[in-house]
């Protein structure tokens, strides 16, 4: 079983290297699709968990971006 310390992300530097995303990827994401994250003062956190659904468990685009070119 994951412990919340081990399902949490800290910093946007730490959620690329997860995603494999470029940092300002990452802070596209966070302001312009709604990449779930949460802050405590100016440092962002985000959950393994809630970012693997956002990127649709596989791949690097998000799940609401896969299907755009169609």
């Amino acid at each position: 079983m994951t412990t919340l310390r081990d399902d949490l992300l800290t910093g946007v530097a730490e959620i690329a290297d997860y995603t494999g995303q470029p940092k300002r990827r990452i802070l596209h994401l966070i302001e312009a699709h709604g990449l779930p994250v949460f802050r405590r003062g100016r440092v962002i956190h985000a959950r393994k968990h809630q970012v693997d659904a956002y990127f649709g468990g596989a791949g690097t685009q998000p799940a609401a971006e896969q299907g755009a070119g169609r």
